[in-house]
């Protein structure tokens, strides 16, 4: 539904396919979370949150008696909370169970239904659940004092320059959710993602650290069983709510074929959107894998960091 390829700054493809335009905004799924990490880092940057090993409740004393309350946000960012949540899409599973709460109540209602401890050991396994980036949404209203949107606005999403709104879905309480429901036209995607391989910089502000960025988005700053194939997937790694391609490619993923792929030694952006029959289609997604190569590939001169 929409591909630009960007490289320093400068578009170099873009195309609006099946009679959308580049006024529309695009509906990200869980691109979102990304978007939510990048929160988080502003407001470790920001002293708001004092330390990523701190536990989820320090922040947000309603979840204490969760599942979730007593889990580092450092776990929580990397999916690894130890719990066995299921989110398969199956309208049956506790992302289905989650919904069903967070709509018509809200996030703090949709956690605290998690009781118990982890089933394996806190950081020690990959296990992708939405709940953990919808508690790390709470973690950044309660450690601002601000709605997720605003801070957004003022630290994200105006720093970058975007020139049109966004929308994010809204929980029972009125909150965003965090873990999907935010849509943007496409320019302004790739422009989130030239901020990334700018290392946080935009027109000479940061407006995220890049040493939060580095820990983040690199392959190297994640220990082994995060690593591509080892424990997550054969496509991608993972860090703080990034999918990881390579060393120094983070990627945001969202079901229905949603991806922005970046470079961040090429300072490199490719955006594809997409409204694919079903959630996870592999064979689309092994393509647009190797689209991404051969855009990357094609670069003449690599710009180094």
């Amino acid at each position: 539904t929409s591909l630009i390829a960007a490289q320093e700054n400068k578009i170099l493809e873009e195309r609006y396919p099946r009679m959308r335009l580049p006024s529309d905004k695009f509906a990200s799924f869980s691109m979102a979370k990304s978007i939510t990490s990048l929160l988080v880092g502003i407001a470790l940057d920001e002293g708001k949150i004092k330390s990523l090993d701190d536990l989820a409740s320090q922040y947000v004393p309603a979840i204490a008696d969760s599942a979730y309350g007593q889990i580092s946000l450092r776990h929580l960012l990397r999916m690894s909370s130890g719990m066995n949540y299921s989110e398969n899409y199956s309208g049956k599973d506790d992302n289905a169970r989650m919904q069903s709460y967070l709509e018509p109540q809200g996030a703090i209602t949709a956690i605290n239904i998690f009781k118990g401890k982890p089933f394996h050991t806190p950081g020690s396994k990959f296990n992708y659940a939405g709940i953990e980036s919808i508690v790390l949404s709470q973690v950044v209203a309660h450690a601002t004092g601000q709605p997720v949107c605003q801070y957004m606005q003022d630290k994200l999403w105006g720093p970058i320059g975007a020139q049109d709104s966004g929308t994010w879905q809204l929980d029972g309480s009125g909150q965003a959710m965090g873990q999907m429901g935010f849509a943007a036209t496409a320019r302004d995607w790739v422009r989130l993602g030239l901020m990334i391989v700018n290392d946080g910089q935009v027109g000479g502000r940061q407006v995220i650290s890049k040493a939060y960025l580095d820990e983040a988005t690199r392959m190297s700053a994640q220990p082994e069983h995060f690593h591509k194939g080892n424990g997550v997937n054969r496509l991608y790694g993972y860090g703080y709510q990034f999918w990881l391609h390579g060393e120094d490619q983070p990627v945001m993923l969202g079901v229905y074929g949603q991806h922005l792929f970046m470079d961040r030694s090429r300072k490199a952006v490719m955006l594809i959107t997409s409204a694919w029959p079903s959630t996870i289609m592999p064979f689309y997604s092994m393509n647009y894998s190797r689209l991404f190569t051969d855009f990357i590939d094609s670069l003449q001169v690599p710009v180094k960091p």
